[in-house]
């Protein structure tokens, strides 16, 4: 049985942020408004779930907090232009629905972007510069082609520009292409104005408290359709090591 404490489980999903430890809450308690206080509160009442999922269901398509995909320093899809694919899709369609469409998409331009690419002159010609080893590790299994030129010549060059263009797949495949937390302070802004100071200014530390991990990570899955995993068949919880979560 996969064994994992909560601590672990926010670590892995929220990579990039430290999350609040359960001895720094208790901490900071003393120290905290009681504006804080209530929002905390707030946040952590079971009503405020739901209000993640009205948020999901109703939030307009132009307030999504999409951002560019860059590339060596150059923009090769806009914010914009991420936000005219999801748009373009039936507005009955689950927001999840929705943007997984959107980045099959994206992926599909990425290959035409890199077939376009594989043709151009400094493609052509990185072919030329490629050592012994790199040309018959590129070409391996491509025996068909060894009698010609140009096929060997466009498959090597579509090959260096896919390696190139990499980082913006994985970025795709990784839903980088969307900002969840812009997208959480957004929904604070809407639901919990009150609450919303005290994320900004943990998430400009990269910090996130307790409280917000939850509501995030749900709004998130809600809007990519991510974070289930189908291969758990039972789940069990053993609530002693989160005595502490509401005190």
């Amino acid at each position: 049985m996969q064994q994992v404490t909560l601590a672990q489980f926010l670590a892995q999903r929220l990579q990039g942020l430290k999350v609040q430890t359960l001895f720094e809450r208790y901490e900071e308690k003393e120290k905290l408004s009681a504006q804080v206080l209530t929002a905390r509160q707030e946040k952590e009442a079971a009503n405020f779930m739901h209000l993640v999922e009205s948020y999901v269901a109703t939030v307009p398509a132009t307030d999504l907090k999409f951002n560019d995909l860059y590339l060596e320093g150059q923009v090769i899809f806009t914010k914009e232009e991420i936000l005219t694919l999801y748009q373009e899709l039936p507005s009955l369609m689950q927001p999840k629905h929705r943007f997984e469409e959107t980045k099959k998409q994206l992926f599909s331009l990425l290959k035409k972007r890199i077939r376009t690419e594989s043709h151009q002159d400094w493609a052509q010609e990185a072919v030329n510069y490629l050592s012994d080893q790199e040309y018959h590790q590129l070409l391996v299994d491509k025996s068909k082609l060894e009698d010609d030129y140009q096929g060997q010549l466009d498959y090597l060059a579509y090959q260096l520009v896919k390696k190139k263009f990499a980082p913006i797949y994985d970025a795709i495949y990784n839903n980088f292409f969307f900002d969840a937390y812009a997208q959480y302070s957004h929904f604070l802004g809407q639901v919990l104005p009150n609450g919303l100071a005290s994320y900004n200014e943990n998430l400009e530390f990269h910090q996130l408290a307790l409280e917000d991990c939850a509501p995030l990570l749900y709004l998130r899955d809600l809007l990519t359709g991510n974070g289930q995993n189908r291969s758990v068949a039972h789940l069990f919880i053993d609530e002693m090591q989160d005595y502490t979560w509401h005190n």
